[in-house]
């Protein structure tokens, strides 16, 4: 989880995004890290869909303004939410 966090303020160094929606990513990111444990699969499921949509919306924000090293976190921190998926 620690690598997660890093990462998106590493993200939001880089592209100045703030605001509601990297707030709730991270609040997302803490639920599915920490509150884990007691969920049941069905709410695990649908953290991770919501973290993957959020991140989704942020690699097209990268996309559409051509920053190629906020897709490179975006993409990292895609990975490791969905092998973390795929371990669960």
């Amino acid at each position: 989880m620690k690598v997660v966090f890093e990462k998106i303020e590493e993200y939001q160094e880089i592209t100045g995004q703030e605001g509601d929606h990297i707030d709730e990513l991270k609040l997302y990111v803490k639920c599915y890290f920490i509150k884990g444990k007691f969920f049941n699969d069905q709410d695990k499921a649908m953290l991770s869909q919501g973290i993957l949509k959020m991140l989704q919306c942020e690699f097209k924000f990268c996309e559409l303004t051509f920053n190629y090293d906020g897709l490179d976190i975006i993409t990292d921190i895609n990975n490791i939410i969905v092998r973390n998926v795929l371990v669960a």
